[in-house]
């Protein structure tokens, strides 16, 4: 193994919605409204795909000026951008216009969700509890990032060098260190572990790309709060085999022990706030989260302990599992693109 210092760094419920033709949908404009800058935005490769079977209008309006008909506002999961989306959704509704919104981020869930009742329809990343009952409400991943398919090279898994890769930062992750722990100790493999977040001081964004194309198995550890990363889906999109996390309802315990104990985390997360509770403890009565959003059909292999690691890998049947993962992926894109269109048509199609 061979480790290299670096700083690099749901589903859909498919709803009984109706059919919709794509020369249909693709005949209609849809205002995308961005309250944030596109500027170097990661998620825009993304974004783009999730709304390709419309014609886009793009409008840059980060001061809450622009109201339309068939919009979708685009905003991020801040408190201090989110205050005034409430009040500016209202205005659409009080000029009878069709609205939706695109809610990014929100990894910590500590933006607030008040804004949701003005909108016709939300798409937001990252199964968050307290909102998972709202009908109108359809959860989009993370997804890859800008550029992964520029520096995309098609690879059979059986001609790939790498038996494993990692690159990202540990930073205090106990599960991150316990994972490396262990994965040093498997032959054929390589790390690019950094200090923070997409510091490519050592591998560009592009031989980040090439690494993941050339490995069998990605390690793809859970992020901060949730489990899904966009490590996980830019595995899947270049036919490697995503190894996840699955946290275990221990360590569960420990986060919030220490979200309690410690000051600082106890203020940065809210820990004595009723829904901090309620979060905490539907975390620990709901299923494997990774059954929870993608069903009890999920084809990655799953770590809740990453001692595990070294017999998960060898139990898997790597081009079965290859194969399995990649039809898996792609049906599910085109689910998610069809729920996509179809609540968009359904409410801006008349």
């Amino acid at each position: 193994m061979s480790t290299v210092d670096l700083n690099v760094d749901q589903q859909p419920a498919t709803k009984d919605i109706g059919m919709v033709s794509s020369d249909v949908s693709a005949a209609t404009t849809v205002n995308l409204i961005w309250q944030i800058s596109t500027d170097g935005l990661i998620e825009k490769d993304w974004i783009d795909f999730l709304f390709s079977e419309f014609t886009v209008n793009h409008i840059d309006d980060p001061n809450f000026e622009v109201v339309i008909d068939h919009a979708i506002v685009i905003t991020r999961g801040d408190p201090q951008g989110t205050t005034s989306v409430k009040d500016y959704l209202q205005r659409f509704k009080q000029q009878g216009y069709r609205v939706g919104v695109l809610h990014l981020s929100d990894e910590w869930f500590t933006s607030p969700v008040d804004f949701y009742a003005e909108a016709d329809f939300v798409f937001r990343n990252f199964y968050r509890p307290d909102v998972a009952h709202l009908p109108h409400v359809l959860f989009v991943p993370v997804g890859y990032k800008q550029g992964l398919h520029k520096y995309t090279v098609e690879r059979p898994i059986r001609d790939r060098q790498y038996y494993w890769s990692f690159a990202g930062q540990l930073g205090g992750k106990v599960s991150r260190r316990a994972m490396m722990e262990q994965a040093q100790n498997i032959p054929g493999g390589i790390a690019y572990v950094g200090k923070g977040y997409n510091d490519s001081k050592d591998l560009s964004f592009e031989g980040y790309v090439e690494l993941i194309c050339d490995t069998v198995f990605v390690l793809a550890p859970a992020g901060n709060r949730c489990a899904e990363t966009s490590r996980f889906y830019e595995a899947l999109e270049v036919g490697a085999i995503p190894i996840v996390e699955d946290v275990s309802k221990l360590n569960i315990i420990k986060q919030i022990l220490k979200e309690v104990l410690k000051p600082e985390k106890a203020k940065q997360h809210k820990v004595w706030t009723l829904r901090y509770w309620k979060d905490a403890v539907s975390l620990l009565l709901e299923p494997s989260y990774w059954t929870q959003v993608f069903g009890p059909d999920f084809p990655c292999p799953k770590c809740s302990d990453w001692k595990q690691l070294a017999p998960t890998l060898a139990a898997v049947d790597v081009e079965a599992v290859a194969q399995e993962t990649q039809a898996f992926w792609q049906a599910y894109k085109q689910q998610l693109k069809n729920d996509v269109r179809m609540i968009i048509a359904r409410h801006f199609i008349q």
